[in-house]
């Protein structure tokens, strides 16, 4: 009468034993949330192509720093949603004569990506000029803003764009420009404002009305 609850006993630790490694295996299996997204969004490593077919891209080289607009869903506690694809080209009011590009490399969590990045472009149709070129940085101990304000008509040897007003799209490359530290900070001498410099950007954007 004694062996039969000694089987069952045993049976029952078997069975506890195959769960435990089940669960153990599904765990195992199972990817963690910021997997998944360093998966879905991952940090790009190169520029985008040269292309000019309305794709939503833009990146560039700011002194040895890569920059490539992407998306990534917000989750810090500060700032909003970037745009889709990291990026947007548009005219924000009717009345407005230039077309603004802001972009961005959102904020990851820490163990992925604590980098912010944002750059700022205004582009003036008419007279197919840069006005203004903007890029802020924020992360691995440094904060710095640079900016470039002054009217370069695209005919310059290092601007090559092109605007289609019909579709609308821009696109082109800039091979060379220099933007000045805009508030002296944490690159080289704090009291000097340093110069840097955006090289080989491309961008193959759609133009829309209104910033979102």
């Amino acid at each position: 009468m004694k062996f039969i609850p000694s089987i069952l006993r045993s049976s029952l630790a078997l069975l506890f034993l195959c769960g435990v490694l089940a669960t153990a295996l599904m765990s195992c299996d199972k990817e963690s949330n910021t997997d998944a997204l360093r998966r879905k969004y991952p940090i790009p490593t190169e520029l985008p192509e040269a292309t000019c077919e309305g794709k939503n891209t833009i990146g560039c080289y700011v002194d040895s720093i890569l920059f490539v607009a992407n998306y990534f869903p917000n989750t810090s506690s500060w700032g909003s949603q970037t745009y889709e694809g990291g990026v947007r080209a548009f005219i924000e009011n009717p009345d407005d004569d230039y077309i603004q590009i802001i972009a961005e490399h959102p904020i990851r969590p820490h163990e992925i990506d604590n980098r912010w990045m944002r750059l700022s472009i205004w582009y003036w149709p008419e007279v197919d000029s840069i006005g203004h070129i903007s890029f802020q940085y924020i992360g691995n101990g440094e904060d710095f803003d640079a900016k470039h304000n002054r009217l370069v008509p695209t005919s310059h040897p290092q601007y090559n764009l092109s605007y289609d007003s019909a579709l609308p799209r821009l696109c082109g490359a800039i091979s060379y420009a220099e933007i000045a530290e805009y508030n002296p900070q944490d690159i080289g001498d704090p009291l000097v404002r340093d110069t840097l410099i955006l090289r080989d950007l491309r961008l193959d954007l759609p133009v829309y009305t209104g910033r979102y």
